[in-house]
């Protein structure tokens, strides 16, 4: 079957299609298999054909010369606001090495004085979907193994604008445990 013929199919037909192709090669294997099939040649013929779509990888990245020295302000964020992320998530989600990760920490890295942590998903090196599957499977993590952090304070009272106006309706609920 052409690539033309399958993009004038519905989704429901390529699924159906796909289902039956299978079920006819699993057919044909098991007939190989018993010593029943007398024409092998359909056994190659019968291959799905259909194109599966690729999962995407997660392979290097390329970080542009402009923010390379945003790392280490980011690792410094995610160090402060994320203590329950490990250094290999941290190295996983902004694209930066251990070494690094260590060396913030421990403020040795050669730029430590002029380092001011920064939200790494404003500085476009990760996306906040990314950063919050991070957050929660390291959370869950350390639930499983009774390891406690802090939670990130909530603040005292609702945000206020100058002139008596409370923005809190427009905030997210914040999840009081």
């Amino acid at each position: 079957m052409r690539a033309r013929d399958l993009r004038d199919l519905t989704d429901d037909e390529l699924e159906h299609k796909l289902a039956d192709t299978r079920q006819e090669l699993f057919n044909l294997r098991f007939q190989a298999a018993t010593g029943a099939l007398e024409n092998t040649a359909r056994l190659k013929m019968a291959k799905v054909t259909i194109p599966l779509p690729a999962p995407r990888t997660k392979g290097p990245r390329y970080t542009p010369v402009s923010k390379r020295q945003d790392k280490p302000n980011a690792v410094m964020w995610l160090l402060r606001h994320h203590p329950e992320l490990g250094d290999a998530q941290i190295a996983r989600l902004i694209g930066t090495t251990k070494d690094t990760i260590a060396k913030v920490r421990e403020r040795s890295h050669w730029n430590a004085a002029n380092l001011k942590p920064q939200d790494p998903v404003l500085l476009g090196l990760c996306t906040q979907t990314d950063l919050n599957r991070a957050v929660e499977k390291a959370r869950r993590a350390a639930e499983k193994s009774g390891t406690v952090h802090p939670q990130p304070a909530a603040p005292a009272e609702p945000a206020k604008l100058p002139g008596g106006f409370d923005i809190s309706h427009f905030l997210p609920p914040t999840r009081q445990e």
